[in-house]
This record gives structure tokens, sequence and C-alpha cells, in this order.
């Protein structure tokens, strides 16, 4: 192991670093939340968190469809083609936003009934917007190897994040104002990663709408895109519909459970586990 880590280019071995050590901070973030919110407001608060929380995972990768691995794909391979991407992606994604709040308000406001929900919902999408077009800037930075960038956003959002949880918290404020702070973060990253991409790379001016080059990358995006979509959909699939039937408390009881046992699978599987697995019948016993 050693011997291939001195292997491997400088480079490579810090952007993994980066890629790895900004999803940690990312994640630890968002565990802390619902956390924050278990133990502040009870099982009913999260369920109302964990069930927003689902349904935003989902409607955050509609504006992605497939547009990011596209991105990253294209402009590895031609990176004179970054001004175009650039422009032409955000006018992919603006109505695809526009699609997505008019949906979420839609289903807020006719078929959820529960307060709690529906205004935990509405911060949460309104964080997963703002996420989709940093995730965009984030997939220049991967096509163009720059991923320390991502680090320092992702460490800035989370940073921001549990500070302003934290004082929330701190303030006794609601469990709205208290997730609420994801909006900071988020804006804080999305703001970041633009003014890299502004000033680092240099994607020129506006260039305009090129009905073509729209249409090329949406018809090859599109096909990974719904892809990604009902994979989203199948992970949330078991809280969306317990939603329906369960009262709020009974659904964060749920996720506290469902997160409990993924964390000790994850605290207590070693790295032999897997080669263990694929022993031949009868030997395991020993």
């Amino acid at each position: 192991m050693a011997t291939l880590i001195q292997t491997l280019p400088r480079r490579t071995l810090l952007n993994t670093a980066a890629i790895f050590g900004g999803e940690a901070v990312s994640r630890l973030a968002t565990a802390l939340m619902a956390l924050l919110v278990a133990r502040r407001f009870g099982a009913e608060a999260l369920g109302q968190y964990g069930y927003a929380l689902s349904l935003a995972s989902v409607l955050v990768v509609v504006p992605d469809l497939g547009l990011h691995l596209l991105t990253t794909r294209s402009l590895a391979a031609e990176p004179g083609l970054l001004a175009r991407t650039f422009w032409n992606l955000h006018w992919l994604k603006f109505p695809l936003v526009s699609l997505v709040v008019l949906f979420t308000v839609a289903l807020g406001e006719w078929t959820i009934r529960d307060d709690g929900r529906r205004l935990l919902l509405y911060v949460l999408v309104a964080r997963a917007m703002l996420q989709t077009f940093s995730l965009a800037y984030m997939a220049i930075f991967k096509a163009f190897e720059q991923m320390h960038y991502i680090a320092l956003a992702q460490f800035a959002n989370a940073s921001l994040v549990i500070a302003c949880a934290g004082a929330a918290a701190g303030f006794e404020l609601g469990a709205p104002l208290v997730v609420a702070s994801f909006l900071v973060g988020q804006a804080a990253e999305t703001w970041l990663s633009w003014h890299i991409l502004r000033r680092q790379f240099s994607p020129g001016g506006y260039t305009g709408l090129e009905r073509r080059f729209l249409w090329s990358m949406m018809v090859a995006a599109a096909p990974i895109g719904l892809t990604a979509v009902l994979q989203a959909l199948n992970l949330r699939l078991d809280v969306l519909i317990l939603g329906i039937f369960t009262p709020n408390e009974g659904l964060g009881h749920f996720q506290a459970a469902a997160w409990f046992v993924i964390g000790t699978f994850l605290g207590v599987r070693s790295p032999g586990t897997g080669q263990r697995c694929r022993e031949p019948m009868g030997t395991s016993a020993r």
C-alpha cells in the first residue's frame, strides 16, 4: 500500500483527499443537524424533518438531470468548451429549477396538511435549488482536476451550518429556523463556488442561448438524469410512503432506528468482512 501511494501523482492524492474530506465534512453537518433536531425538538420534529429531507433529496436531482456528469466528461475531453457549457448549463437549469419550485409549492399547499412538514419542505427545497448550481460549478472543478476548491466550498458551508444551527438552538428558536441554517451555509457555498469559477477559470462573458448546443446537452444527459431520479426516489420511498400513513412521532422513531442501524453497520463492519463473505461455503464456520 505504501508503495502504491508513493507511485501515485501528488495531484491525484490531493484531489482524492479533497473530495473525501469535503464530502465527510458536508455529511457530518447533515448528521449533526438531524441529531440537533431530535435532541432539541423530539421525535415529532424529527419525523417532520426527515420527511421533508427525503422529499427534497429527490427533488434536488431533477435540475441535475445528468448535466453535471455530462459537464465533467465533456470539459475533461475538450476544455475549450468551458464558456459555451457554462452559460448554456444555466439556461437548462433555470427552467428545471422553476419547475421544481412550482411543483413544491403546489405539493405543499394542496397535499401536505402538516404545517411543520410544509415549512421544512420549503426551507430544504430552497437549499436544494441553491445546491444544484453549486454542484454544477463543482462539476467544472472536477473536469479540470481542481478538487481543492470543492473541499474549500464545502468546508465553508458546513462551518456556517454548524455555527448558525448552534446559535439558533441556543436562542431557543423553532425547528424551521434551526434547519434554515442550511440556507445560510448553502448560499455561502454557491457564492464562493461562483466566485472561484469566475475568477480562476475565466468562463468569459455571457454567450447567449444556443439552441442546438442545448438540445445536444439535454439529449445526452436526460437518460442518465432520469435514472438518477428513479434511484433517488427508490432510496427514499420507504419514508415517503410511511409518511402518508404514519404520524410525525412514529415516523421520527422509524428514522431514528434506521439511522442507528446504518451507523452501527458502518461502525462494526471491518475491512475483512467482505473477504470472509467471499470464502467458499463452509469455511467461514472455522
